[in-house]
């Protein structure tokens, strides 16, 4: 491209090169230096952790539509789209051997100079900008805050707008007759390769700036404009067809993976006038620290009112610099600002924002989904602004500087020095960056051994191999480095899986990943996990010890190891690294399996079963041996008329936030209830998931409100179903309904309303004082009135007469409680004369011959068992309203004849801790003060086991912890020794009070450690009474593994764990179902109390449960220390199927698109391959094409005839197009690069040839009739637009249209003004300046409507100077 300048430059001197020479190579070493010492020496995360880590395999990987690396496979999200320019990038670095941590900041500091050089040569060419207007004016585009946010983590998000300023380049050339107009549209298209591909909405907003442009720009006919913009649309398309056709076939075969990411109402509600204008539009930065990708730096921008101040004070003074009469196309760039404007705040309702609000919203949660981040359209304000930054201080500036009445104002320094203040407010915005905040926060030298050795450790394992990480994590964070990614995603690993918190899955295959994430994180064994895991054809377990657990929602890795505890199928088989608390970094774990090949399986037609309920329950019903370990199951749709096998309550109507992988749902909603979030999908749905759900219904109230709860989906932070509105009135005394986190109390209610009038009588109220705020006044409202109600300390009030006698609901509100944000916990809201109960209706109905399966909110223990020994906190203990008992309503379509089983778990408290005592009075019986939670596995019994890996564990909050021992006849005590294994929880005291409790005996100080531990005087007695003293610089609990008692050794009870115990007959759960009362025993043995195992229901007796036709009601009370977890009704006569012999299948070739499989089947069978079903799958045998089908809810599936005895091929039937379009396209894109090569080679040896002529502007327009009434309806449309963005906007445009011809220091004063009093405003607000009130961005809709009506209603040139 010719390098010459704009006319407003004037002759350039020697010297004057020379310096802005000088200054680019200060630039250049500035942006170098700025981003090569950031984290120096660790490689930080930046878009794709594939593309530091191993680019040739990420590379590689996107050559296929069908991601085979994932273990239950899927379709990779624009993949292909690295494959130029960042894949080459990146993997030229890997090539060169540099280090990538110098490699990746060097590819950060080219996007930002890419951005610089492209914006600055742009702004040179462009009318009405000078040489070092020009350098400000790139100085302003790279140095924005959403380059200065992405570049150093998502710099794919970065580099798009960074070509964007070379992609206009050429146009500005044609439209100035600098270059042919085939020529420039050919460079200008071809550029749009280097765009890249990996974010297809960049791209696409990237474009809008050029297309109005072509299509606006002055000096051509509208017949050239549709040709120039014709033109360039196909080089555009020829030069993305390597990106875009693989993008459409990711839309018509993939999941709809936008549906479960975040709403509209997160990214588009909250860009109001303000932020957009500043560039602060990216809605990921405003989450504490910049979210789970770290954009750290992007939230200082945000929140910081100094940076407030001088970002908007840019965008004000590129407001003035488009203000410039003199300014080249100047309305294209107003129009371009106010496209982009639009897109960012129209989404922002409220008076300072759209009428159109709504329907915006909702049409990018629908059919607009795709350009949800609106914040992806910031160029379009950008690079109009940077413009005119530029025009300011090229000519707004010294036209200033004239109108002033001192002559020195107009001298070279002082114009110089205005000019360094302005370049200065620019480089105030890198502040952050120059902070260490460019980067994500937590990068690492390398993946960890640990990691590359057990990746390395599962491919040299025999057999197909396919591994699960767990726990699931949303984003990668472990203590050694933040990979935000998996790190196995970059080694190499055999297939693999893991849940994180964005994955392109069906929600079908989301919800069976969370049912597993489920089992783990409740905790306990659980008895069919292992068999759940290996329906996702996953052979090993890798336990991941070195989640950062500050920074993760992940449950612990003593979760885990607990969940699986005690299936003899798991075996450890690889250790790898340490961590500081002794435990593997990374451990492998072997799940067996024998010689069955996890990829493929068949089996028997007619063994599927029908299950109506979600993909969550099967790995539930195989735990409860109702399904066979690889038995298949559809899953019913719950019509009318509909039969099925399996009746569950599975399914629940739940309104999930999409953020979290963990306490992520809210609790059961009824049928009425409206959703907190504005959104169209709630919860992983579609697809194969029923439509149907399971409600809450409640006897006693049509429905429960609150002001907000922790069991919403809205809250910030883990959802608590434990804290719903109903905790208020439930029977368990441990649950609260609780208000928002981080909310005040006051204001916050809870309202029961009726369905009809009712007389609730008197109501008592208890606040749990202790775990939240302090209320101290109430209100109670009902229809006739309200009165206030004082709230004693303990939180408990007396009981209160309402207002009136009969109502349809009643509110109680807070209206005092302590200072500060504590949650309001009200944990009764009782009614004297009123019962508000739950009942759960499940969908469907069940046929005699049906199975009814019914699991409960069970409670989850604060302590876990594992091999390594027991880990407590006292975070990990969920009560639930279910705890004391559980209830359900379900149809029966026919009278019939069931058997009911069920599993129950250990809960808590005094009688789980007398199962462990002997049962021999001869033996010592230990009790204890207090237990940490009332824990069995860390009761009172095993501080005298004998056993030194389990102890007992006092709750932190006993100020005199102590235990009693005592046994049948007197013994003589010589010492007392109190032991303490390395990792038990809690601590152990210096000092033991010794009370042998006898009449002359006196009490005793027994050290526990140094040279007389143990020692003590001689005591005879039969009791004894160990106190103790507790140490205050602890917040644990006292911890003591072993007491070793000197005469006692013969009386110690060591509790065998396969001992059998329980409960007997009648002293179980009560369950009345079918008009009967069934009463129940508890078995299983002292390990499964102790570790949570699930134990057996026992009902007493042999009579069957009859259900006649109709509804049928079912209810659980539980029994002191046990919880029904899951409970079902098999038929009393079951059918039995006539077997043949069972259908076999041998795998004999594999790969990621293609798959053979050897079938024999005498019967009807369905071949399973346990990956994500996907339409794009076709299977067929001799010719014949198969049936696909739906198993489990997420399951690949084909129907195999009876008698098929061949071969299956199977295929992706879109992977041919899609590497053709790879190939074809980038073909395409690279003879578009060569082409730009050869004319701009040619194009310097003979410019003369590619120059263009100029376009000469058009005749002044005769005043006629027909030209006022198109002016005036252009008017009227223009003012409506502006309307529809913004009334504040058209109050502005009207302004600055009445005010046209103001001189230039009198709109500067305006706007600055306007602008300061907005920041001020937004500064005074209690609220974060990222979310400034309404008056603010009025202030500034206004000031943008004033410049832009200046502008666009035709000021005459010359005015405003």
């Amino acid at each position: 491209m010719s390098g010459e300048h704009s006319a407003t430059d004037g002759p350039a001197g020697v010297t004057g090169r020379q310096r802005h020479g000088w200054v680019t190579v200060g630039i250049v070493a500035l942006v170098m230096v700025l981003n090569v010492f950031q984290q120096p020496g660790l490689v930080t995360f930046d878009t794709k952790l594939d593309l530091q880590f191993n680019p040739a395999g990420f590379i590689d990987r996107s050559l296929s539509l069908w991601n085979a690396d994932w273990a239950i496979g899927g379709l990779q999200n624009q993949a292909s789209g690295f494959l130029f320019p960042m894949g080459p990038a990146f993997l030229l670095g890997d090539a060169l051997g540099l280090p990538m941590w110098l490699w990746e900041r060097l590819w950060s500091a080219a996007v930002m100079l890419l951005a610089y050089g492209g914006a600055r040569r742009l702004a040179s060419y462009w009318p009405g900008v000078t040489r070092w207007g020009a350098v400000v004016a790139g100085l302003t585009y790279m140095l924005a805050p959403r380059v200065l946010t992405t570049v150093g983590t998502l710099s794919g998000e970065a580099l798009p707008a960074a070509v964007l300023p070379w992609t206009v380049l050429p146009l500005v050339l044609y439209l100035r007759g600098r270059l042919h107009w085939a020529v420039a549209l050919l460079w200008s298209g071809a550029s749009v390769s280097w765009m890249g591909g990996q974010n297809a909405t960049l791209v696409l907003a990237c474009l809008v700036f050029p297309g109005l442009l072509l299509a606006l720009g002055e000096g051509r006919t509208w017949r050239r404009r549709v040709r120039d913009v014709t033109v360039w649309s196909v080089l555009v398309l020829l030069a993305s067809l390597w990106w875009l056709v693989p993008l459409f076939l990711l839309g018509g075969y993939g999941p709809p993976f936008l549906d479960f990411i975040e709403s509209a109402t997160n990214t588009a509600s909250v860009t109001g006038w303000l932020s957009s204008l500043r560039g602060t539009s990216h809605w990921v930065a405003f989450l504490p620290d910049g979210g789970g990708a770290g954009l750290s730096g992007g939230h200082a921008l945000a929140r910081s009112p100094v940076l407030l101040l001088t970002t908007v004070a840019v965008a004000g003074l590129g407001l003035l610099g488009l203000a410039q009469a003199g300014l080249w196309q100047r309305r294209v760039l107003m129009v371009s600002l106010l496209a982009g404007m639009f897109v960012l705040t129209v989404g922002t309702g409220g008076w300072a924002g759209s009428v159109l609000s709504g329907a915006w919203i909702d049409a990018l949660d629908t059919w607009l989904a795709p350009l949800r981040n609106v914040h992806k359209f910031d160029p379009l304000v950008r690079l109009p602004l940077s413009l005119g930054v530029g025009g300011f201080v090229s000519v707004g500036l010294p036209r200033l500087l004239a109108s002033s009445p001192r002559p020195v104002a107009t001298t070279r320094p002082v114009r110089a020095a205005l000019a360094g203040v302005v370049a200065a407010l620019v480089a105030a915005a890198a502040l952050p960056a120059i902070s260490g905040q460019l980067r994500t926060e937590g990068g690492a030298e390398d993946i960890s051994t640990s990691w590359r050795q057990a990746a390395a450790f599962l491919s040299s394992e025999p057999g197909p191999v396919s591994a699960i990480v767990l726990p699931g994590a949303g984003v990668a964070a472990q203590y050694w480095g933040r990979t935000i990614d998996e790190p196995i995603q970059v080694l190499d690993a055999p297939p693999w899986i893991s849940r994180a918190q964005v994955t392109v899955a069906p929600a079908g295959t989301l919800r069976y990943l969370d049912s597993i994430e489920r089992l783990v994180e409740a905790g306990r064994p659980q008895a069919g996990l292992v068999d759940a895991i290996r329906r996702l054809g996953v052979t090993h377990v890798v336990v991941r010890n070195d989640l950062d657990d500050e920074e993760t929602d992940a449950p612990p890795a003593e979760a885990v190891y607990a969940s699986l505890g005690g299936d003899p199928d798991v075996v450890s088989v690889a250790r790898f690294g340490q961590t500081a608390a002794g435990e593997p970094e990374v451990e492998v774990l072997s799940l067996g399996g024998g010689a069955r090949d996890p990829r493929a399986g068949i089996a028997e037609w007619a063994d599927l079963q029908v299950v109506q309920g979600g993909p969550e329950v099967v790995s539930d019903l195989v735990a409860d041996g109702l399904l066979g370990a690889d038995q298949p199951t559809v899953l019913a749709e719950g019509e009318d008329g509909e039969t099925v096998d399996i009746l569950t309550d599975s399914n629940r109507r739940v309104e999930r936030t999409f953020g979290r992988v963990h306490s992520a749902v809210s609790g059961v909603m009824t049928a009425g209830d409206d959703f907190r979030f504005h959104r169209p999908v709630h919860d992983y749905v579609g697809g194969s998931v029923p439509a149907a759900t399971t409600t809450a219904e409640y006897d006693g109230a049509e429905q429960l409100r609150a002001s907000s709860s922790g069991g919403y989906a809205d809250v910030f932070g883990p959802v608590r179903p434990e804290e719903h509105p109903y905790a208020a009135f439930d029977d368990s005394a441990f649950t609260a309904w609780a208000s928002a986190p981080f909310s005040p109390p006051e204001d916050q209610w809870i309202e029961a309303q009726f369905d009809r009038p009712v007389d609730p009588g008197q109501v008592e109220l208890q606040f749990d004082v202790q775990g939240g705020a302090q209320v101290s006044v109430v209100r109670l409202t009902t229809d006739d009135g309200e009165v206030t109600v004082p709230v004693p300390a303990d939180g408990r009030t007396e009981a209160v007469n309402l207002p009136g006698t009969r109502t349809t609901r009643v509110r109680m509100t807070v209206v005092e409680a302590a200072t500060g944000r504590r949650q309001v916990r009200l944990a009764g809201f009782v009614m004297s004369d009123h019962r508000i109960t739950r009942s759960l209706r499940l969908p469907g109905k069940a046929t005699p011959q049906t199975t009814v399966h019914l699991s409960s909110e069970a409670p989850e223990r604060a302590c876990r068992t594992t091999s390594q020994g027991v880990a407590c906190s006292q975070g990990w203990q969920r009560e639930t309203s279910e705890t004391p008992g559980f209830d359900r309503t379900f149809d029966v379509v026919a009278t019939g004849e069931w058997r009911l089983a069920g599993r129950v778990v250990a809960t808590h408290g005094r009688v789980t801790e007398q199962l462990l005592t002997p049962l021999s009075p001869a033996q010592v019986t230990v009790v204890s003060t207090t237990t940490f939670a009332g824990d069995p596995a860390v009761g009172a019994a095993q501080a005298f086991d004998g056993l030194t890996d389990t102890g007992w564990y006092a709750s932190p909050l006993d100020p005199a912890p102590g235990l009693q021992l005592s046994w049948q006849r007197k013994r003589v005590i010589t010492g007392i020794r109190a032991v303490l294994r390395q990792g038990q929880e809690g601590y152990l005291p210096e000092f033991l009070r010794v009370d042998p409790m006898t009449p002359d005996g006196a009490t005793q100080l027994v050290a526990t450690t140094g040279p007389r531990a143990g020692v003590m005087t001689p005591i005879r007695t039969q009791r004894l009474n160990i106190t103790a003293l507790v140490d205050p610089s602890h917040s644990d609990g006292v911890g003591i593994s072993e007491l070793e008692i000197d005469g006692l050794e013969d009386l110690r009870h060591t509790p065998d764990p396969t001992a059998a115990t329980g409960v007997p007959c009648g002293f179980g759960p009560t369950i009345e179902v079918g008009g009967a009362t069934f009463e129940t025993g508890v078995t299983g043995t002292i390990g499964d109390v102790v570790t949570g195992a699930p134990l057996d229901l026992q009902v007493c007796g042999d009579d069957d449960v009859v259900l006649h036709r109709g509804a049928q009601r079912l209810k659980v009370t539980n029994a002191e220390g046990f919880a029904v977890s899951s409970l079902w009704l098999t038929p009393s006569a079951p059918t039995v199927a006539v077997r043949s012999a069972p259908p076999t299948s041998e795998v004999t070739s594999w790969s990621s698109s293609e798959r053979v499989v050897e079938v024999d089947a005498e019967e009807e069978a369905v071949l399973v391959l346990p990956q994500s079903y996907n339409r794009g799958w076709r299977a067929t045998v001799d010719g014949r094409t198969l049936d696909s089908v739906v198993l489990d809810g997420w399951k690949q599936g084909w129907r195999v005839p009876a008698g098929t005895d061949g071969v299956v091929e199977m295929s992706f039937e879109p992977q041919d197009a899609f590497r053709l379009s790879l190939v074809l396209g980038l073909s395409v894109a690279a003879l578009l690069a060569l082409l730009t090569l050869m004319t701009l080679a040619l194009s310097r040896r003979r410019p003369e040839r590619f120059r263009g002529s100029e376009g000469r502007p058009p005749a002044p327009a005769r005043r006629t009739a027909a030209t006022v009434t198109l002016r005036v309806v252009g008017l009227l449309v223009g003012g409506l637009a502006l309307a529809v963005m913004s009334v504040p906007l058209l109050a502005g445009a009207a302004a600055g249209h009445v005010t046209r011809r103001a001189a230039l220091p009198g709109l500067s004063v305006a706007v600055g003004s306007a602008l300061l009093f907005a920041v001020l405003i937004a500064i005074a607000d209690p609220a974060p300046v990222m979310a400034p009130p309404p008056a603010s961005d009025a202030i500034v809709a206004l000031v943008v409507g004033l410049v832009a009506g200046r502008m666009l209603s035709g000021q005459p040139e010359g005015v405003g100077r």
